[in-house]
């Protein structure tokens, strides 16, 4: 009988994470390839990330996006990443199930190295665009 991949079997969505953690530059790079192999409608990658590290700019960002009872927990982690659809242009109907698939794939590859991922939807997306410029014709959808 066929069995769960581990890497499946032993994800779970972590809220407590090592405050003295730093992730690596290449470590979020790889996590971020992983996402860019994802398969997508036309093979569109109608999809965009937001990407910080805890202590630089980005991360601050998106921190503040969060809502309170978020932020409580995420400002420990080592980093935050939002994942935006492109929702225009010849893509839009499937952008944010394209979207889901490319955050599974990160997902899967941070736990191949052995990190945890908590996925949110508690964040105000309307704080992501006014912080980073995000242009018209994509749309905040977790971090």
């Amino acid at each position: 009988m066929p069995v769960l991949h581990p890497l499946l079997a032993g994800r779970a969505s972590a809220r407590a994470y090592d405050r003295d953690h730093a992730l690596e530059r290449e470590d979020l790079r790889i996590l971020l390839e992983a996402a860019r192999w994802a398969p997508s409608s036309l093979n569109g990658q109608p999809w965009r990330f937001l990407a910080g590290r805890r202590g630089d700019d980005t991360f601050d960002g998106l921190l503040g996006a969060l809502v309170e009872s978020n932020q409580e927990w995420a400002r420990h982690s080592s980093a935050l990443v939002c994942g935006l659809a492109q929702v225009v242009g010849d893509t839009y109907r499937t952008a944010r199930y394209d979207l889901g698939l490319a955050v599974g794939h990160l997902v899967v590859q941070a736990g191949a190295l052995g990190l945890h991922v908590r996925q949110m939807g508690g964040f105000h997306p309307d704080a992501v665009v006014e912080r980073f410029g995000v242009p018209d014709g994509f749309e905040p959808v977790v971090v």
